[in-house]
């Protein structure tokens, strides 16, 4: 596998996932008639289920899918077709597999093709929908109350509703959307008690405004303020919703100046515009990331070859990407070191303030005459520490963080140069010249490099590349 090129790997799968998906249908089929003769029973499983799990290997989520799909195909045959196309793939047979029959399959076949399991999901709420839920929040460990104020459970002053809130454990699940119909959603997540005693705490505040105290229009009114706060910081003070920043008062536009990598509110606003929310990645067959989240306003040409902030150099980037675009940039050496040094610098960031607080202790002992001195040491080593704790309670993002980190560091070091910033010339080998002194790089060093790489001088970007190969392999990278 090694040996085959990208582009083999990728034209090869087409075959390899048609092929999975015969043999899938084939599987389907196979299970349909083991069930309809129950031969399961003779391989001593007293269900299909069973037989599934421990004749065939299959988890538990796995031999569920497979039998209710099973079910379903002797009941409706044209699922097997689908699947064996790739219409609808396995788990969206498995969601519809409760509300497909032979009378109402070929209009819920034909509007579920394509679809994935979320959009399905809405699609069956549209075609099927469900009555709302009341509201309530349940402590965890503990049976769902039956009514408003069930024994042990202490209960919100909320009308009728009884909800309820004690408390929370560690444990838990993510969260679910599930909508029930085509324009209501069930929400359940878990939370901890300080969440349930600011819903209290919010429903005192607000409670001439909206006296029922209900959970979903309290914290749709949260949302709101949320999303204007964040609107405002993405698109400019007076801006409120997405709209508001679009009909903003312009300002007038800042001078960019040569060297600064820093975007200008108005130029920021135009990109998230333009792109729409929306990772601008697009690959060679035209096709676009569709990711919207940990977005980033990003160099197109990167800053350290010379990219300006400008809204034509600027696209929005997802984490991946951005890290996809900067190794094609740079490459992977160069990132590599990158993320050497920045791991280097936050251990010994961590490790000072713990050498510095034993310290401290080992002085509060031997003089109680400088317990004052001492303890002002410790206020201010312990205020250091608090700042380096705060990377402790974002590990639910330290994928996306790096993957952004290490896609710009090359950049955010690129005005730590040793020599003296040279100004921007025309020709390709000047303007490399300029790269290469931004990124840190000795002028003499970077103008060898140069040389040796003198036949890769297509543009910029080629030649600093060309360069890096020279000079990263000579760079210290533990």
């Amino acid at each position: 596998m090694p040996s085959l090129s990208d582009r083999e790997l990728i034209a090869r799968m087409p075959a390899l996932v048609s092929g999975e998906r015969t043999a899938s249908a084939e599987v389907i089929a196979h299970l349909m008639e083991i069930d309809r003769r129950r031969l399961y029973l003779a391989e001593a499983c007293s269900s299909l289920f069973t037989y599934c799990q421990e004749r065939l290997g299959y988890s538990e989520d796995e031999a569920l899918r497979r039998v209710r799909v099973a079910r379903l195909a002797r009941k409706v045959p044209a699922v097997l077709d689908e699947l064996r196309r790739g219409a609808i793939h396995l788990t969206g047979l498995f969601v519809l597999s409760n509300h497909v029959t032979p009378e109402n399959a070929d209009e819920v076949l034909g509007e579920a093709r394509g679809k994935s399991r979320r959009e399905l999901e809405r699609l069956l709420a549209r075609l099927f929908p469900q009555p709302d839920v009341a509201e309530r929040i349940v402590p965890l460990g503990l049976s769902a109350p039956t009514g408003p104020g069930a024994p042990g459970i202490a209960s919100f002053g909320a009308g009728d509703d009884g909800v309820t809130c004690v408390g929370t454990g560690k444990d838990a699940f993510p969260g679910r959307l599930e909508p029930l119909s085509a324009s209501r959603y069930r929400v359940e997540f878990t939370a901890s008690s300080e969440f349930c005693g600011k819903v209290e705490r919010a429903r005192e505040l607000v409670s001439h405004s909206l006296p029922n105290g209900d959970l979903a229009a309290l914290l749709e009114r949260a949302l709101d303020e949320l999303i204007a706060r964040e609107v405002r910081r993405r698109g400019g003070a007076g801006a409120r919703t997405d709209a508001d920043a679009r009909a903003a008062k312009p300002r007038k536009p800042r001078k960019l100046l040569l060297g600064s990598r820093r975007v200008p509110v108005e130029v920021a606003r135009a990109v998230w515009e333009r792109d729409g929310a929306r990772c601008a990645f697009i690959n060679s067959e035209g096709r676009r990331c569709s990711e919207r989240r940990f977005l980033t306003v990003e160099h197109r040409l990167p800053f350290a070859f010379g990219g300006l902030p400008t809204v034509e150099n600027l696209c929005l980037f997802c984490a991946p990407h951005n890290l996809h675009s900067a190794r094609e940039a740079f490459g992977q050496p160069f990132l590599e070191r990158k993320r050497a040094q920045r791991n280097r610098s936050q251990r010994t960031a961590r490790a000072e303030p713990d050498a510095n607080n034993d310290a401290n202790d080992a002085n509060d002992v031997t003089d109680a005459n400088d317990a004052n001195d001492a303890n002002d040491a410790n206020d201010a080593n312990n205020d250091a520490t608090d700042a380096n704790d705060v990377t402790d309670v974002t590990d639910a993002n330290d994928a996306n963080n790096d993957a952004n980190a290490d896609a710009t560091d090359a950049n955010n070091d690129a005005t730590d140069a040793n020599d003296a910033k040279p100004e921007r010339a025309g020709t390709v080998s000047e303007r490399a010249l300029f790269a290469l002194v931004r990124l840190g790089f000795r002028r003499a060093e970077a103008e060898r490099a140069l040389d040796a790489a003198a036949n890769s001088e297509h543009d910029v970007a080629s030649a600093v590349r060309a360069a890096l190969l020279q000079l990263t392999p000579r760079l210290p990278c533990a």
